[in-house]
């Protein structure tokens, strides 16, 4: 980092391994995504089609929200329920 440079807040930076700044913005739709996986796929282990309406309350319940604070609906799982299928039969090759 050159030295005449701003300082960085250590609220908006991570630490690399190496001891470099990175920018944790990239990773929190990452992080959301994670979360929305890990209690679909709760739902998903004793359903093969899981409520996603009580998904997202379990999820605010636990002070998960979408982006700007909005609550999660069902339609936020949309986009990722292809994905988190995949995902659920890669892992669980024993339930088809």
């Amino acid at each position: 980092m050159p030295l005449n440079s701003p300082p960085i807040s250590p609220t908006k930076v991570s630490w690399t391994a190496a001891s470099n700044p990175s920018n944790r913005s990239p990773s929190r739709g990452y992080l959301l995504q994670f979360r929305l996986y890990t209690t679909w796929a709760k739902h998903r282990a004793t359903t093969h089609t899981p409520d996603l309406g009580r998904i997202a309350q379990e999820l605010a319940s636990q002070g998960i929200t979408a982006q700007y604070n909005k609550p999660l609906r069902p339609h936020h799982f949309n986009l990722h329920l292809r994905t988190f299928e995949q995902r659920w039969r890669a892992l669980n090759l024993d339930d088809t």
